[in-house]
């Protein structure tokens, strides 16, 4: 079984851990830091510090610790000894693919009860059959050795394991640890052993060839998008689906998202054409027939397809989540209902929507916001682009409409993320204004301090509501970065005694407070009051 070479980060990982057997080839180097294997190359696995590089021969020896081990080496873990062992590589054998030498290897690896992994010269990783046998002499384990090697795991992986036993040692004024003790240390380091064992084999049986998952998931929204009406009618969203499983595009998009975590999976599926077809799903012309819309379909139909445009949405920020590679992801063409618009235009229409307030609708709102963060924050192309067709001005409408209608569920998690995201964007431009030119710079700046912009934030703050310390943070925050750029028509006298409210609630839960947070709360404050105060003087 191969793991994709974009995937030997994360399979070296486990592959340690799990104590298999490496064999390395034409790595840049490997080595040990206190007794542990670590692979230093271009894809910086590890990291590790200064050591000597060992004297590799053809026969098996003893890898030292902080030895350092060359390239183009073979290199074996037992856990069972704690111990690791490298030798030459045999070019004459390699060049030949001579089968003898891996059948020895494999013989060697079971007898040893140990497992390799072979990382080839393009970075993938091939994990060789692994064969424990159970008739092995106890005593030929390094208990000890077994201990330290496991003690140096990560705490959680311990914990994992159910804890590793203490170490026996004599205690004040005995002579030696008892034979029961040593026994039961013993045994329990054997089940520790053994359960890693079990653990391997899970592994070789779950790796599979990554790529062909994100295949079948383009595929299924490929049937869907053929055939809407019939998956819409056969979908229960109310139907337990046991984990890890997939039946439905909801679990298909829900599992979609997960994958999409990873970038390499990100680049992949983008790659493999999958981005046009999920982005096809965010847009609810997609679910309907031609010539019907959604509000001609049954409120069930209607829910089912808010879900999955909402999960859609959820994979795409995902993916994106500000990573600049997937910058150009957002201005892609897609063709919906005869029109070829792109991501984050479908995105801004879906959010800028009015709905009927629902649980489904709730959920669309905030993970289309969510997925228009990760393609803006960041991508001045992507803000150019916006600014061009009017998305901040939808926007910004939509975040007076919130604003207006003052803070409940809905609302404030949604108000909390449009000024985040204003504020955010304007500090980036100022902060890194050599990301874009100096006009294109001017007008992302002016389109998110227009008084749609600046007069809601403002009037947020005024809200009677009892906001979040979080959701204050955040308004403060906007208002001291639009300051400079805004002209506050709004009313500021009201604004300037919330805020003052504010401060008053704070020092009276001052013990709520870390000292560093409070300190921070307080300038964002005096901050947008002093900037109120100039701008009041100013219009005198």
């Amino acid at each position: 079984m191969t793991i994709p070479i974009f995937r030997t980060n994360l399979f070296v990982g486990i592959i340690l851990a799990l104590g298999i057997s490496l064999v390395f080839k034409d790595i840049e180097g490997i080595t040990t830091t206190n007794g542990d294997a670590a692979v230093s190359s271009s894809s910086s696995f590890f990291l590790f510090g200064q050591s000597k590089e060992i004297d590799v021969t053809n026969e098996w020896q003893v890898v030292g610790e902080n030895d350092t081990i060359p390239a183009g080496v073979h290199v074996r873990m037992d856990l069972s000894t704690g111990e690791k062992w490298v030798k030459l590589v045999d070019d004459q054998h390699e060049e030949d693919g001579n089968q003898e030498t891996d059948k020895n290897e494999k013989k060697s690896a079971a007898a040893d009860g140990v497992s390799m992994a072979v990382i080839q010269e393009d970075g993938s990783v091939q994990i060789k059959e692994n064969e424990f046998k159970e008739n092995k002499q106890e005593n030929t384990y390094d208990f000890d050795m077994m201990h330290r090697t496991l003690s140096k795991l990560p705490d959680d992986e311990k914990e994992r394991m159910g804890g590793l036993p203490e170490l026996p040692q004599a205690e004040e004024g005995s002579a030696r640890v008892t034979k029961k003790e040593r026994q039961a240390f013993e045994k329990r380091m054997l089940e520790i052993w053994k359960k890693r064992q079990e653990e391997l084999a899970q592994l070789q049986e779950m790796l599979l060839d990554l790529p062909e998952i994100l295949k079948e998931r383009i595929k299924s929204i490929d049937e869907y998008l053929k055939s809407p009406k019939e998956h819409l009618e056969n979908m229960d969203l109310d139907a337990k689906i046991p984990e890890g499983a997939v039946t439905h595009i909801v679990s298909v998009l829900d599992d979609l998202e997960f994958q999409l975590s990873d970038v390499d999976m990100t680049r992949d599926f983008h790659t493999m054409g999958g981005w046009p077809l999920l982005t096809l799903l965010v847009s609810e012309d997609s679910h309907v027939p031609v010539n019907e819309t959604i509000q001609m379909q049954s409120r069930p139909t209607e829910a089912k397809i808010r879900s999955i445009q909402a999960q859609a949405a959820w994979a795409i920020g995902t993916a994106v989540k500000n990573t600049g590679e997937f910058f150009p992801y957002a201005l892609e063409n897609v063709v919906v209902d005869g029109k070829t618009t792109s991501t984050i235009d479908l995105l801004m229409d879906v959010f800028c929507e009015n709905y009927e307030d629902t649980a489904e609708s709730r959920t669309l709102l905030n993970k289309s916001i969510y997925a228009i963060g990760a393609l803006l924050r960041g991508n001045r192309m992507a803000q150019t682009h916006v600014v061009q067709t009017g998305g901040f001005i939808q926007l910004g409408e939509k975040y007076k409409m919130l604003s207006d209608k003052g803070f409940d569920s809905t609302s404030t998690k949604l108000i909390q993320r449009l000024a985040s995201l204003s504020s955010d964007i304007i500090e980036d431009v100022a902060l890194h204004p050599e990301f874009g030119d100096e006009d294109a710079n001017k007008i992302i700046i002016e389109a998110l301090t227009t008084d749609q912009w600046c007069d809601s934030t403002c009037n947020a703050l005024t809200s009677k509501a009892l906001l979040p310390v979080k959701v204050q943070e955040t308004l403060l925050q906007t208002m001291n970065v639009m300051s400079a750029h805004c002209q506050w028509n709004c009313a500021l006298n009201d604004a300037q005694t919330a805020i003052e409210r504010m401060k008053s609630e704070w020092n009276e839960n001052k013990d709520e407070f870390d000292d560093e947070h409070y300190l921070q709360m307080s300038n964002l404050a005096d901050g947008a009051l002093e900037s109120m105060r100039l701008h009041q003087k100013e219009a005198l």
